[in-house]
């Protein structure tokens, strides 16, 4: 039984609340029925709107991977930080001001120089290096391709994730 006595916020694209059940009851029948269960809040993004939760400030920016809803790169804010993430997508323009000024910028990097419509590369990131602008740039979520080539990556632009690693901003 969960000691939990707060709501657990859920934030996402609109119509994040019926997919978020839809996937509980899919995965765990009959779990939101459950008196046990835990209570949720649910709140919609809406594109490149700040949203202040507990002090974190969540900012999405649409970008392009196949969902069944608005995919976002987000953009967090907190404690004068910024830390933003461009979850799976293709290049879009919109990953420019989600990173812009970025304490860190965590970016897919699925494929090394094959350019896919919902995921990122290499070449293409690295091309877009400067038009980014965060001050760090960590690769991550790479695919066989990508890991095949990792020791061709820039070392003075970016950082390669590793299983364990922490940073600190």
């Amino acid at each position: 039984m969960s000691k939990r006595t707060r709501p657990l916020i859920v934030t996402g694209p609109k119509g994040i609340a019926e997919r978020f059940l839809t996937a509980a009851e899919a995965l765990y029948p009959n779990i939101t029925k459950c008196p046990c269960a835990v209570e949720f809040e649910f709140i919609e993004y809406e594109e490149q709107v700040p949203l202040m939760l507990n002090g974190v400030s969540i900012t999405p920016y649409e970008v392009k991977h196949p969902s069944g809803a608005p995919p976002y790169a987000l953009r967090f804010g907190i404690e004068g930080k910024v830390l933003s993430f461009t979850g799976d997508t293709g290049w879009t323009e919109s990953l420019c001001p989600t990173a812009q000024g970025a304490d860190l910028l965590i970016s897919e990097c699925f494929q090394y120089d094959v350019t896919l419509p919902i995921h990122l590369d290499y070449k293409t990131i690295d091309a877009n290096y400067d038009r980014l602008g965060a001050k760090q740039v960590l690769l991550t979520h790479m695919g066989e391709a990508m890991l095949a080539h990792v020791d061709k990556v820039d070392l003075s632009r970016f950082m390669v994730a590793q299983d364990g690693m922490t940073l600190d901003l």
